[in-house]
């Protein structure tokens, strides 16, 4: 009993007793305001707080400890903060700003609300006012490179930087840009884009993939910016200029009388004043201008003769390898001018003389020009060597710089003029020389080379400009920019493209002659045909308002009519006239066409047929219309093949709603000239999700669907309004809700709601939120299921996107709309919404079944693919990221059981169940950490990790007080060659396991030969349980080692095994020992909590005799095999990393027969 007492003792003075700090959990908000972001922190109970903001950190002081989560509130306010972290002692939170702003701070009920107030001058652009213009931000994904294209409407000058990853654009005006839906569905390559007002001009920054090349450039009125896949961090619009010497070809072009072959003749020509030669030649000397010191000056002009009147020619022999420049000049000024011309503009005021190149060529030779950004190019079919150096220098007035870019195939010059309004103005072909003006005018030809888009190519639609030139094809590349312009030259002068014209996928370049298209899609190509000039691609171009090439639409016979999106031009399908009266006559008529029918004999009734399919199709009928036809079908081979029959057949398919049935009765290619066909397709095209198809037949058709009936043109503008949304060709959009409006009211209540749908979306996209509202509002209220439904879930969400309804309320609204439509894609589009929220809650449960009932409903759509790759990653987050972190270990179990098929295969699906196992260690759930890992241990290892695991399972049952079960996992788990760690850890293990089934000969001699600490630790113990003084004192020597130095401190297990050897000895009875250990070790024990025990233990009795019964009590209840169980719970029971960190095992390897 006295040594019970003892024990007691000792646990009671080295017991060391922690505060708990209690921790509330706190919900952290976060919102963007006119001008501000809010942080809300959502209290259940009143707190008092301090909150400052020092330079750019936010810091927030509360009274009571708190646990918070910000990675919602970073995301939503990304564009104020960049994070958030809680002190040590969970009462302060300091948030970095991304800016210097003002605070404001206030109280609603128990929550806490601060303000971080953008200052003066730094405004951001999504939230200026609305006359600020809107600047539309389009993004696109290539093969190479991730792009954003800002389409301004007129020029604009821009600059760009680069500090690490982030980008910045500052251009010179300003315009708002919406960041939400910029955000969405961001490009590879670019993250966290956000902007700004600076003064008056806008500044764009984004974040580029690190060490990524960017590149910028010009097009148009519009500006790209480019990031490159890969690690080239050299940015394009920066790459150093290459100079190569240019050889000379042996195929050169030469001049009839040649001395030399190396440099081709080029000459300025201007127009020469009509003074004489001499007078003019004189005035240019006065004024420093260049002359040719020859005299012989070409001119183009026919009046321009020899004084015998023949014309001027150039002097062969002299005129090779010189450039010569000729600029016209005025009268020289008199030297005393009169008064009244003093307010005359001085020369330098006047617009300068126009200058002409001539480039000399022995042979035919294609030719192309235009601007592109503040270049002229210059492009021959041949190859040759210019002297730029003198060419520029004579032509100085107009031209800044002329440069020979190197080619192995061409003769490329990149000239800048003085500015941009500085352009080729005409072309002219003098026999076999090229002779090109420039002067202050606009890139034009003199004859335009028509274009437009044939939507039957072989590979999609493809851009056609008819050209029966001869010309030749060309690709190089600009080594500013770095992409590829490609451009066909000519040998027709003066035929090239009127303006610049700008598409997704690619841009037509201004021209004065030839063609030059910069494409931003790699796999486009450009080729010269016998007839023609196209460009295509391997799926064809997706391109939108341009309007098609010359086909049957177009044709002579055809009445042609002008509507707000184009021509109309031919229509194989006649509605209105098919229709013979309005709908009252419905029944009649069909009566009188079924009759028509019964009086023909049963071989002849196709005609009449196809009159009442016809008829049934005009008036919307579609199922009437296609059983009529199909009659026809079994009927008639002949007139079932036809075109008219296809037509009618794939438009009534698509009324049915049966879209891939219609693609495939519309594809007949007898159909494509016409253009009420591409209506119908682009419609079909969306029934299939075919977008890309149906932006581009929409385009075409549209002029068509104004000629259509009420019974059919609603149908048709749902779709069609639906496919521009989901394109966001939001100005199209906007136009055909402008033809609309006025004749809303007549498509009836359900093609009303559905439109109003639509013109919500659009307001929305528009950012106008009020009649966003209201739109959605009367389509909710329109007694049509379709457009209910579908206008609840807009509202939902563009209240929570306004904050005027709280999360929950919005699942809850979710949850109630998820069984109000099923079986489609809105059904799919609310699950995931639905998921989305809930995980943003947190509700992980929630989650993970909303996306499994897509997986489970619609197995064979990509939809559920998706949903599965989405469920995987959260399931990823919680078990191997840490989220599950955030929810009770008990939670975390249920959660992993329930879905335990989304655990991955290999290292992390056992690193995912050991975390597991570790937490509910950490709560004391030993038998729920053991049931995981022993469904582990028996059905997923195999080889030394299973039997690693079963170690770790051995040592919990252990700690759980089930020697028993130890050994069973040490049996179940056995591998003959594991490491020498894993051999002795299990044996230690066991041998514990043995004592405490009352074996304790068998656990010493599982001990034997062991010499480690942790041998020692148990063996220690198992003789002190045992006691076997003798035995235990020498262990403790062992452990404890030398005395420390003078000073030094000990920790308390240093302290606990000294006192333990002093019982030993005590309890031993071996005086001089204890005499020997108090010396050596008493000074440093007095600096330890256990001094008094150690003293009155160890210290030489004074008189009073020793009572062996008060050692007992003070150590009494001391577990003795503490020391060895905290090392193996701490060794083996924390992982640090994948499987083999742990236990020096191989990585695990699940048995592919016990999988699952």
């Amino acid at each position: 009993m006295q040594l019970f007492r003892l024990f007691a003792i000792v646990v009671l003075i080295i017991a060391v007793q922690l505060p708990a700090i209690a921790q509330e959990v706190v919900r952290v908000r976060g919102g963007g305001h006119l001008g501000f972001g809010r942080i809300v922190f959502d209290w259940t109970s009143p707190v008092g707080y301090n909150a400052n903001i020092n330079g750019r950190t936010l810091t927030v002081r509360f009274e009571r400890p708190l646990k918070a989560n910000f990675s919602q509130t970073i995301k939503i306010l990304r564009d104020y903060i960049s994070s958030a972290r809680i002190s040590k002692d969970n009462s302060i939170v300091k948030i970095s700003l991304k800016d210097d702003f003002d605070l404001k701070t206030f109280k609603i009920g128990t929550s806490i609300v601060l303000d971080v107030v953008r200052r003066q001058g730094v405004v951001p652009v999504s939230e200026t006012n609305e006359s600020i213009p809107l600047l539309r931000v389009r993004k696109g994904q290539h093969n190479k490179y991730a792009r954003l294209v800002f389409d301004w409407t007129r020029p604009v000058e821009y600059e760009v930087s680069r500090d690490g990853i982030r980008v910045k654009v500052r251009f010179n005006r300003p315009a708002r840009i919406n960041i939400a839906d910029l955000h969405a569905n961001l490009n590879r390559g670019f993250s966290n884009p956000s902007t700004s007002i600076e003064g008056d001009k806008l500044m764009f920054s984004v974040d580029v993939t690190k060490g990524a090349r960017i590149r910028h450039f010009r097009s148009g009125t519009k500006i790209v910016l480019d990031v490159f896949r890969g690690s080239q961090a050299t940015t394009a619009t920066n790459l150093p200029k290459k100079k190569q010497k240019i050889k000379t070809s042996p195929e050169a072009p030469v001049a009839s009388v040649s001395p030399s072959q190396t440099d081709k003749p080029i000459r300025l020509l201007a127009k020469p004043d009509e003074k004489q030669a001499q007078e003019t030649s004189k005035s240019k000397e006065q004024n420093k201008k260049q002359v040719v010191s020859t005299g012989k000056v070409r001119d183009t002009r026919p009046e321009n003769k020899k004084q015998d009147g023949t014309p001027l020619k150039p002097d062969a022999a002299t005129s090779m390898g010189k450039s010569s420049v000729k600029t016209d000049l005025k009268e020289a000024k008199s030297q005393k001018r009169k008064k009244a011309d003093e307010n005359r503009p001085e020369q330098d005021e006047l617009p300068p003389d126009p200058v002409t190149l001539v480039f000399e060529w022995p042979q035919e030779v294609s030719m192309a020009t235009f601007r592109r950004n503040k270049h002229v190019w210059i492009v021959f079919g041949s190859r040759s060597p210019i002297k730029t150096a003198l060419l520029q220098q004579q032509s100085s007035t107009l031209l800044d710089r002329i440069d020979q870019i190197p080619s192995g195939q061409a003769t490329i010059l990149r000239i800048q003029t003085k500015d941009d309004s500085i352009n080729v103005s005409k072309v002219q072909l003098d026999g076999t020389n090229w002779l090109i003006e420039f002067s202050r005018s606009p890139m034009q030809p003199m004859l335009p080379i028509p274009f437009g888009i044939n939507i039957t190519g072989s590979t999609g639609p493809e851009l056609l400009m008819p050209l029966e030139a001869t010309g030749r094809l060309l690709e190089f590349q600009d080594p500013d920019i770095g992409d590829t312009i490609q451009v066909v030259a000519i040998t027709e002068p003066g035929l090239g493209i009127n303006g610049e014209r700008a598409y997704p996928e690619f841009q037509i370049l201004a021209s004065a002659q030839g063609v030059a298209i910069e494409t931003f899609n790699d796999d486009l190509g450009l080729k010269k045909q016998e007839k023609e000039i196209v460009l295509s691609g391997p799926r064809g171009l997706y391109v939108s308002e341009i309007v098609s090439v010359p086909t049957k639409m177009d044709t002579a016979d055809a009445v042609k009519s002008s509507v707000p999106f184009g021509v109309v031009g031919s229509q194989i399908l006649q509605p209105i006239k098919w229709q013979r009266g309005s709908l009252d006559e419905l029944t009649d008529t069909r009566q009188e066409l079924m009759a028509e029918i019964a009086k023909q004999p049963s071989n002849q009734r196709s005609k009449s047929r196809m009159e009442l399919a016809r008829y049934n199709f005009s008036h919307g009928l579609a199922q009437e219309a296609l059983g009529v036809l199909s009659l026809v079908g079994l009927s008639d081979l002949e007139v079932a093949s036809s075109e008219d029959y296809s037509a009618l057949k794939g438009a009534a398919l698509v009324l049915a709603e049966r879209g891939l049935a219609a693609r495939k009765t519309l594809s007949d290619p007898r159909l494509d000239g016409f253009q009420d066909i591409a209506l119908w397709r682009g419609a079909a095209d969306d029934l299939t999700g075919a977008q890309k198809s149906a932006v581009n037949n929409f385009n075409t058709g549209d002029p068509s669907l104004f000629g259509y009936p009420i019974s059919l043109k609603p149908k048709l503008l749902v779709r069609r309004l639906k496919v521009a949304l989901d394109a966001e060709q939001i100005e199209l959009a906007k136009e055909w809700r402008d033809q609309t409006l006025g004749e809303i009211e007549a498509y009836g209540p359900t093609y009303k709601a559905r439109l109003e749908n639509l013109f919500g979306r659009l307001y929305r996209m528009e950012l106008d939120f009020d009649n966003a509202v209201a739109s959605f509002q009367s389509a909710k209220d329109s007694g049509d299921h379709y457009s209910s439904v579908r206008a609840e879930y807009n509202l939902i969400d563009i209240n929570l996107q306004q904050e005027t309804i709280e999360l929950e309320e919005a699942i809850q609204r979710y949850e109630r709309l998820r069984y109000a439509w099923r079986g489609d894609a809105f059904e799919r589009q609310v699950l995931n919404r639905l998921g989305e929220l809930y995980l943003a809650e947190g509700d992980y449960r929630n989650a993970l079944n909303t996306l499994k009932v897509i997986v489970a409903y619609f197995p064979k759509h990509s939809d559920a693919k998706n949903a599965a790759e989405r469920m995987r990653g959260v399931f990823r987050r919680l078990y191997l990221e840490g989220e599950a972190d955030n929810i009770s270990p008990l939670k975390a179990l249920a959660l992993y059981d329930e879905f335990r098929e989304l655990t991955p295969a290999g290292p992390d699906s056992n690193l995912i169940i050991q975390k597991l196992a570790e937490r509910l260690i950490d709560v004391d759930l030993l038998d729920k950490a053991s049931e995981v890992l022993g469904h582990q241990v028996k059905f997923r290892l195999r080889g030394e990790e299973k039997a690693a695991v079963g170690t770790k399972l051995a040592l919990i049952r252990l700690i759980a007080r089930d020697p028993e079960g130890a050994l069973v996992a040490l049996r179940d788990s056995f591998y003959p060659n594991v490491s020498l760690e894993i051999e002795n850890d299990r044996r230690r293990i066991r041998a514990k396991a043995e004592f405490e089934l009352g074996k304790a000969n068998d656990a010493i001699a599982l001990l034997a030969g062991d010499v480690s600490r942790e041998a020692d630790l148990l063996r220690s113990a198992i003789y002190f349980r045992e006691k076997n003084w003798a035995e235990a004192a020498k262990v403790y020597q062992r452990l404890v080692g030398d005395p420390p130095a003078d000073g030094a401190s000990i920790d308390d297990e240093f302290g606990r095994t000294v006192l333990l050897w002093a019982v030993a000895l005590k309890l031993h009875k071996d005086e001089d020992a204890l005499r020997q250990l108090f010396e050596l070790y008493g000074a440093a024990m007095r600096a330890s909590p256990l001094s008094a025990t150690f003293d009155y233990i160890a210290k030489p009795s004074e008189g009073a005799g020793f009572d062996a019964g008060s050692i007992q009590k003070q150590i009494a209840d001391v577990d003795q095999f503490q020391a060895f169980m905290k090392n193996y719970r701490e060794r083996l029971l924390k992982s640090k990393g994948k499987p083999k960190d742990q236990t020096g095992a191989k990585p695990a390897q699940s048995d592919p027969s016990t999988t699952g």
